[in-house]
């Protein structure tokens, strides 16, 4: 068989499947090989051993029943980081990258200025997040109530040779006293009784400690910004990824803690991110 026909076979397996079977297709050929789309092209004509065709195979009837294609490989791509991933946490998603460049961007100009950036990273997860803000801050904190997803991000952070504390919290209980420049967060968000009617990539695989924000999916969120300003630091931001139609809420919710805030959108123009600051 040869890279163009194991490419096709395992595209027409993918047919059936909710997905885009041409990129999915792409996808499990290029982590396969090792090797970008231009590689196989160019090489169609080479021949794949039976291994990595069975390997193909085998991932397009898993993606056709609903697994991630993240989780079969093991990995997921993020603000040029390749990521570790398994159940035990959720899929860094290209949109939360918006949040990184932001975090960055805010780290840098301190840094301008000649200060430090002590950053936390809030419901770590895979610990994504935290490895982005490695690269500009002084300190980065890392924490979630999950020792799974905490065991996952030490693995991120030690595969890419970052420094970085991990802490066993729920929310900001384990941090207190802790003050913080740089305060990011992706908390679950999802109203707990829409969860259900999610796609099974997410209902069935990831995790619902990740997803799960309560009836209105803001638990969380209430519970963070109703103890910030104990841990913002002067001209200190904080900002938190939202569920959609959440965002005047919780830009009202930090007002009311005397904070100012403002949103950003992702890429489909969503109301995504709500930056949490003092005047």
């Amino acid at each position: 068989m040869t890279v163009r026909e194991c490419f096709r076979k395992t595209e027409e397996m993918l047919r059936d499947g909710a997905g885009d079977a041409l990129h999915e297709a792409g996808y499990i050929m290029t982590e396969l090989s090792e090797k970008d789309r231009s590689w196989l092209f160019a090489h169609g004509t080479d021949p794949v051993d039976d291994e990595m065709a069975e390997k193909a195979f085998d991932a397009a009837r898993r993606r056709l029943l609903g697994e991630p294609l993240q989780y079969i490989f093991r990995r997921a791509d993020f603000f040029g980081y390749s990521i570790y991933v398994d159940e035990r946490v959720l899929i860094p998603r290209q949109d939360t990258e918006i949040m990184a460049k932001e975090a960055e961007a805010f780290a840098e100009e301190r840094k301008a200025r000649g200060l430090n950036t002590r950053a936390l990273d809030l419901c770590t997860g895979s610990g994504a997040l935290a490895l982005a803000l490695t690269r500009s801050c002084s300190s980065v904190t890392a924490s979630d109530i999950s020792p799974d997803a905490l065991a996952v991000a030490d693995i991120n952070l030690k595969n890419n040779g970052a420094c970085c504390e991990l802490v066993q919290s729920d929310l900001f209980d384990a941090l207190e006293g802790r003050v913080f420049d740089l305060i990011v967060s992706n908390p679950p968000y999802i109203p707990a009784g829409e969860i259900e009617g999610l796609g099974p990539e997410v209902k069935d695989h990831e995790p619902r400690l990740a997803l799960d924000g309560g009836a209105d999916g803001m638990d969380l969120v209430r519970r963070i910004i109703s103890v910030l300003g104990d841990h913002l630091a002067p001209e200190g931001l904080a900002i938190l990824e939202i569920g959609n139609g959440q965002a005047e809420e919780v830009c009202r919710m930090a007002e009311a803690e005397g904070f100012s805030a403002r949103t950003m959108s992702d890429f489909s123009g969503e109301q995504r991110f709500v930056k949490i600051y003092r005047d």
